[in-house]
């Protein structure tokens, strides 16, 4: 289920016949590559889906399988048949609302409109046959959607949650290749290309997180930078007063040697007044 298109030239030798490939083998998740084997689209049963009136089987598929056929013989509507199951919005699939997928041929039973997708799992290593999950959308009598997986009713996002288990992921569209889409590929700016591949893969859906983040991320260098600037002029200011405080010491050190040099002063200055003294007495005597 990997890819499948149109091309927009005839590849066969009949006059107004076209065809489109379908490859269906489809890589699993990362967490499922130990296994020995691809998964793969099996087979569709179709009920009254637009052009197949009653309860069709198509398959079961090859690794490769070629469809080929005169135009209105329903080449498009298998396309349609695979993006219907896996979800594709119905404004994406030649239709406006669900009634317009309902077949309208006079061969049409009273059954409600549905698809079902046989899914093969890959084949773990030992095993002779794969696992089996079925997916059903059914268009209900009153124009709504009912979801299945393997018979059992879930709701859409339970739905979507079992499709994107085995890598299919509906709104990025990671299966299907449509026919339009190819010559509009090719005519992408590396911007729309960058914006499709986003697409592709899943990261659009991240980037309402990414830009949070992103913002988150910028506040917090914003912050980081206040820090370092704060940084900066503590430690430049710690350096000031540390020289200030070097000066300071400095200059009490050189007073107190000032001091001493005084008092040695003075005291020189009293012992040889003193000792005039002394001999002044001696001479009165």
């Amino acid at each position: 289920l990997a890819a499948s298109f149109a091309p927009s030239v005839p590849f066969t030798n009949q006059p107004n016949t076209r065809g489109f490939w379908f490859w269906t083998n489809h890589q699993m998740p990362a967490e499922s590559k130990s296994s020995t084997s691809r998964g793969c689209l099996h087979k569709l049963v179709v009920q009254n889906f637009k052009s197949y009136a009653g309860n069709l089987t198509l398959g079961p598929f090859k690794d490769f399988t070629c469809v080929i056929g005169p135009n209105g013989s329903g080449k498009s509507n298998l396309m349609d048949a695979v993006s219907f199951v896996v979800g594709v919005n119905t404004t994406q699939l030649r239709g406006t609302k669900l009634s317009d997928f309902r077949s309208n041929l006079s061969t049409a039973t009273s059954e409600p409109t549905s698809v079902t997708l046989y899914y093969n799992g890959p084949k773990a290593a030992g095993e002779r046959t794969p696992t089996q999950t079925t997916f059903t959308r059914t268009i209900t009598s009153r124009d709504t959607n009912e979801w299945r997986v393997d018979g059992r009713k879930v709701d859409g996002d339970e739905y979507q949650r079992r499709l994107k288990a085995i890598g299919l992921l509906v709104k990025p569209r990671n299966f299907l290749v449509f026919q339009n889409e190819v010559e509009a590929v090719a005519s992408k700016s590396p911007k729309q290309l960058t914006e499709l591949l986003e697409r592709i893969c899943g990261s659009e859906d991240l980037k309402t997180e990414y830009e949070s983040l992103q913002e988150k991320k910028h506040e917090a260098s914003q912050a980081c930078v206040a820090v370092s600037k704060r940084s900066f002029n503590v430690n430049a200011e710690r350096k000031q007063l540390k020289d200030q405080v070097k000066e300071a010491t400095t200059y009490q050190e050189k007073q107190e040697q000032l001091l001493q040099i005084k008092t040695k002063r003075n005291l020189f200055d009293l012992f040889h007044i003193e000792r005039q003294l002394e001999q002044l007495a001696e001479e009165v005597d």
